[in-house]
């Protein structure tokens, strides 16, 4: 099972739980918007991915250099916390890896997520 489709239960009404459904089922072409960003700022540092990833686990994260490939590559997505973890060690503001514009186009499928939405299916009770 991929981490898309993993559904967490706890402390979530059933409303919740069947937008959560329709969500994961969403297939986004980039998990990810700070990847290019975090790139500029981690190369502007001098600092290589694994020099990166070595100052993310002094922080208590563990992490590894495919793991910061993966996200700079928007291949992988990325929690809030983390972006915390990585500002922290880059020493930056969390808000300098969100780029001032997102073409939202880039990030859904071609087919937009109405046509996902109709395609899940329903738990009706």
């Amino acid at each position: 099972m991929s981490s898309e489709n993993v559904l967490i239960w706890a402390h979530i009404t059933s409303g919740e739980c069947a937008q959560m459904r329709i969500m994961s089922r969403i297939k986004i072409r980039q998990k990810n918007v700070i990847g290019p960003t975090l790139t500029k700022l981690r190369t502007g540092m001098n600092l290589s991915q694994e020099e990166l990833a070595a100052k993310c686990q002094r922080l208590g994260w563990d992490i590894a250099r495919d793991t910061i490939a993966k996200i700079e590559g928007r291949n992988r997505l990325v929690a809030d916390y983390e972006i915390l973890l990585l500002a922290s060690a880059m020493q930056v503001n969390p808000t300098a890896f969100f780029p001032f514009k997102v073409n939202l186009r880039h990030l859904m499928p071609a087919d937009g997520i109405r046509k996902q939405e109709a395609d899940a299916p329903t738990n009706k009770a």
